[in-house]
């Protein structure tokens, strides 16, 4: 061999040499980016997931929140409109019943209320009492009952009570009685439960 071609010969193995040793460098260069890479990406992905998971609790307490709040809200309202509702039919019921008052039901009502106070009393010593508004009806209602009524001291909006008096039993027909039972079991529905 010759000069020329030893050094072509020592030429083409030297580069293949380089060029192997470069493509090994750059082989690994490679593979050392697209671990970084795929790292990178692990810890975004992870980093984005976990945010994400964040950003959705978030936004779900607060929607909870605003539920709870315009839930609130609704109830509010809704016990203002009862509530209003609730004194308007109190109100035509008191209207009703004071109209009641001045017919002869009513005093029919309340003989039957002192016949049932003295035939459960049988021969025990009872008292009657009406409503202070009711006084003129005492005569009558002595006379139909054959016993003493008493004008009560503390007004109940109508009615009758009976006080047996061996037992100390308290017998409430009042109107004031039914009509705070009527508020009581006041209901949205427009009734009582």
């Amino acid at each position: 061999m010759e000069l020329e071609e030893k050094m072509a010969h020592f030429e083409a193995e030297t580069k293949k040499k380089t060029d192997e040793a470069l493509q090994g460098q750059l082989d690994q260069y490679e593979e050392t980016l697209k671990q970084d890479y795929d790292q990178f990406v692990h810890n975004t992905d992870a980093t984005l997931k976990e945010r994400f998971q964040e950003e959705s609790e978030a936004l779900r307490k607060d929607a909870n929140k605003q539920y709870s709040e315009v839930q609130i809200e609704r109830q509010r309202d809704l016990y203002l409109q009862q509530t209003k509702l609730k004194e308007i039919m109190l109100n035509r019921f008191k209207q009703a019943l004071d109209e009641y008052k001045e017919t002869e039901e009513y005093v029919e009502q309340l003989e039957q209320m002192g016949k049932t106070v003295k035939d459960f009393a049988k021969d025990e010593v009872f008292d009657l009492y009406i409503d202070p508004q009711d006084e003129a009806l005492v005569p009558t209602l002595e006379k139909a009952l054959d016993h003493p009524v008493i004008v009560s001291d503390r007004p109940f909006y109508g009615g009758m009570r009976g006080v047996l008096r061996e037992r100390d039993v308290l017998l409430d027909f009042s109107f004031s009685t039914y009509l705070e039972q009527l508020e009581a079991n006041w209901a949205l529905t427009g009734g009582t439960k």
